[in-house]
Formats: C-alpha cells, sequence, structure tokens
C-alpha cells in the first residue's frame, strides 16, 4: 500500500525546508526533510494528540492549528509550523523557495524579543541560532534557515513582535 508523496515547502521554527511525504499503510509514511528520509509510525490518541515512533524513537506530539499553521509540541518543545503545497507549484519554485538569497525572517507569532544571539554583519551556519522570542511563556530560538551573513536585525531586546513581522534578513 503505498500513495503519491505529497511536498510542502516549510516554514519550521523559522527554518525553510522542503517536505515530502509518502504514506505505506494506515499508519505508516515515510517523511523526507531536505533528502533526509525518516520511517514515522502515527497514531492519533486524542484529538490533536499523537503517538508517534521515528526511526523507532517513541515521541509524543500535541498538534494545533489553523489556516495560517500549526503549533506543535515534542516533549516541552514548541515549534511552529506553516505549510505550502509545493505539488502545486513548478520544480522550479520549489528549488527557488529553498535557493539562497536575501530572506526575510518573520516572527511566527505575537510575543517579545528576550535575546539577541548574533550581530548584523556576522556570517552564520544553517541552524545558527538568531535570536530569542518568548512566545506563549515558551523560549523559542529563531535561527538561519541557511548559511549567510545578517544583513540587519530589525528587533532589540524587551520589544514586542506580532505575527509575520520581520525580526531579520539574511543573504
Amino acid at each position: 500500500m503505498g500513495t503519491k508523496a505529497v511536498s510542502y515547502v516549510t516554514l519550521i521554527g523559522g527554518r525553510r525546508s522542503v517536505v515530502e511525504l509518502q504514506q505505506k499503510g494506515p499508519s505508516l509514511f515515510s517523511v523526507w526533510v531536505d533528502g533526509v528520509e525518516r520511517r514515522v509510525d502515527s497514531v492519533e490518541i486524542a484529538p490533536g494528540s499523537f503517538s508517534l515512533l521515528v526511526d523507532d524513537r517513541p515521541f509524543v506530539a500535541e498538534v494545533c492549528g489553523d489556516a495560517e499553521g500549526y503549533t506543535v509540541d515534542v516533549g516541552g518543545t514548541r515549534v511552529i509550523v506553516q505549510l505550502t503545497d509545493a505539488s502545486a507549484r513548478s520544480t522550479d519554485e520549489v528549488a527557488a523557495a529553498t535557493a539562497a538569497g536575501p530572506t526575510a525572517i518573520r516572527a511566527m507569532m505575537p510575543g517579545r524579543v528576550v535575546a539577541l544571539l548574533a550581530n548584523p554583519g556576522e556570517s552564520v551556519k544553517k541552524g545558527a541560532g538568531i535570536l530569542v522570542v518568548e512566545a506563549m511563556k515558551m523560549e523559542n530560538e529563531v535561527t538561519a534557515p541557511a548559511a549567510g551573513k545578517i544583513v540587519e536585525i530589525r528587533v532589540e531586546p524587551g520589544q514586542t513582535v506580532e505575527t509575520g513581522q520581520v525580526l531579520a534578513v539574511i543573504e
């Protein structure tokens, strides 16, 4: 029992990725994140609560969402996930969505900037922390979506931010 893979361009915790899902059985999926495959067995144990085996490692995930995206809490770590259906986009558009270039890093939800972890002009690696935003009583590290140079940081500690507000720009 295999179905055609479905592709998404995602923002997961502020980091852009390409995610592909292919259902292999009633609760079994192959999931590729930026080309790395994971085997995921998923069972909904309550509305919005899932028991997961990811490559035979157990997790419980709490998921809530709306048209703007999803909040996913796994083991006390909360991330914001936004999806764009890549199947409706051309291969060139999907590649462009993950290509290097100036990228605005936006707030995924309203919150307050707690700390800056990097400075304008600094070179950072993909996944390096840029700043920390407190939202819903959780501190969320905002990371670089790709290796590059921080062009600007548009916020400062103590500042409140709104969903979609540009926090920093990296190229």
